[in-house]
């Protein structure tokens, strides 16, 4: 890699210069990466935060559309698009209807995607240790 991107997917002046995307040199080099930032490696409690507060995020903004979903699944809505069965629940029901049942599919998923994250960042780690050849002892000559 190299060219002043101050490591890691920085990003640089150079390497802008270059017509390089700052990340692909992060790509390229991720032992660089993990040896001169040991710090950006995350911990169990952090990654599993991560994955927690990812799924948290997703579901929330992707929820009504599973309700909607559903919905339309439970229902006899021949020719109702999912557009008009959310509006009528929100007119129905307010906007905590489009939210009903999600604290039990959140409930459901989120335990298991914080679980999934947090154990993917660290198998990630351990085989970039793993195949570290920079830390090997040099052959005898």
């Amino acid at each position: 890699g190299g060219g002043g991107g101050g490591g890691c997917g920085g990003g640089g002046s150079a390497d802008a210069a270059a017509g390089r995307l700052p990340l692909a040199d992060a790509a390229a080099e991720p032992r660089r990466c993990s040896k001169q930032h040991p710090e950006e490696q995350l911990s169990w409690l952090e990654a599993f935060v991560v994955g927690a507060s990812a799924k948290l995020l997703t579901m929330s903004a992707v929820y009504p559309l599973v309700r909607g979903k559903v919905l339309l699944q439970a229902h006899s809505t021949r020719g109702v698009g999912l557009l008009y069965v959310l509006a009528k629940t929100r007119h129905k029901e307010g906007f905590k209807g489009l939210y009903r049942g999600f604290g039990a599919q959140l409930s459901k998923s989120l335990l298991s995607a914080s679980l999934k994250y947090a154990v993917k960042e660290r198998t990630e780690q351990q085989w970039m240790r793993l195949f570290d050849t920079s830390a090997a002892p040099a052959p005898a000559a």
